[in-house]
């Protein structure tokens, strides 16, 4: 017998590891930690737009360009947030700092980085990521296969259409032909 997977935190990532493996790139840490990025960018992207907030300038297209490619995580950003999370104990806010942190780089966001995250809870944060995991999920892994699975069922239709289908109810089969068994 194999215990290789007995450590595993649950059985996806353990004996059923191999097919869930696709998965691994939307639901896991990192797929969590490039969620909650983007979701905190376009939340200061919206911020820009309501003209109730005067402290934040309509953002040009070179500034968006610069924002949306924070959103093009890499490892070693990865591992910045994972030291601000060490250091801090808070695995949100670390994303918060690794954003500032990225707009210090340009002195446009002197004083309006301090809006990454404003009017939000880590919470916020949270439940919109795994929101675009589950909608990312729909769209590139379930949409797909249940297609493959309806066209695999209309080719099996179209192909047994002449076929006699023995059908049930109420546990026994719904019509008595003399050729066929009782089951």
């Amino acid at each position: 017998m194999c215990y290789k997977y007995l450590k595993s935190i649950s059985p996806i990532d353990g004996r059923y590891k191999h097919k869930t493996i696709f998965l691994k790139n939307i639901f896991s840490e990192f797929g969590l930690i490039k969620a909650r990025i983007y979701i905190e960018l376009n939340w200061f992207k919206k911020l820009s737009t309501v003209s109730e907030i005067k402290e934040i300038p309509k953002l040009n297209k070179n500034i968006l360009n610069f924002i949306n490619n924070i959103n093009n995580i890499q490892d070693k950003d990865i591992k910045e947030i994972k030291v601000f999370e060490k250091k801090i104990k808070h695995d949100v806010k670390s994303i918060e700092y690794f954003i500032r942190n990225k707009l210090s780089k340009k002195k446009y966001f002197k004083y309006i980085k301090e809006f990454v995250h404003f009017a939000c809870t880590s919470e916020d944060i949270n439940n919109l990521a795994y929101g675009i995991m589950l909608k990312k999920t729909k769209k590139k892994i379930l949409t797909p296969y249940f297609k493959k699975i309806l066209k695999y069922l209309k080719n099996l239709a179209i192909l047994y259409k002449y076929e006699p289908l023995i059908t049930r109810t109420h546990g026994q089969i719904a019509l008595l032909l003399p050729w066929v068994k009782k089951y």
